[in-house]
């Protein structure tokens, strides 16, 4: 990423034949300042479909290992995954119907894997009471989770990334879950 830039010369442009000496030095000064002004605040920028910067750290991680889950999506009480709120809200009888299990981060549909990405707030013991009854419910349904911490990710994202890498290739070679809908 460009911290500086010691000379405009140095930025390679082409002649867009702009009608004018005039608009063509405004369009370069523009064109300067938008993709070589150096970065006042660097942080995670939302990705659709990755809810928190921990889930965008572990979603590009797995890309990088040729893993693409579905992001956000909901287990259903029967088996059935759907994807996330942002398809599914606008249907107002979707919304007020009963049988939502859980909101997955990210699921591994062949796999039945459903990976989480737990903030400090699954540290809490009624949060961790009601994780357990989710993962016992998910296993019910043939589906595996996998919780993932998000302080691992920020602290040892290769650790993390082994985690569920490992589960993925475990499922593969296992071959479908049993109880699967």
């Amino acid at each position: 990423l460009a911290t500086e830039l010691a000379d405009n010369d140095e930025v390679l442009t082409m002649d867009l034949k702009m009608p004018s000496q005039k608009m063509r030095g405004k369009y370069e000064k523009h064109r300067n300042r938008l993709l070589f002004t150096p970065f006042q605040r660097v942080e995670a920028r939302r990705v659709w479909g990755t809810e928190t910067p921990i889930e965008l750290f572990l979603l590009q991680a797995l890309a990088k290992e040729g893993l693409f889950p579905q992001c956000q999506m909901l287990i259903m009480d029967d088996g059935a995954t759907f994807p996330s709120w942002y398809h599914l809200w606008g249907d107002i009888e979707f919304r007020h119907s009963r049988g939502l299990v859980t909101e997955a981060d990210f699921f591994f549909e062949t796999e039945r894997i459903a990976v989480f990405c737990d903030g400090a707030h699954n540290a809490r013991r009624k949060q961790r009471e009601k994780d357990a009854a989710i993962n016992q419910k998910l296993e019910t349904l043939g589906i595996q989770a996998v919780r993932v911490l998000g302080s691992e990710i920020n602290f040892d994202l290769p650790k993390s990334l082994a985690r569920v890498v490992e589960a993925v290739k475990a499922a593969g070679k296992n071959g479908p879950k049993t109880g699967e809908v």
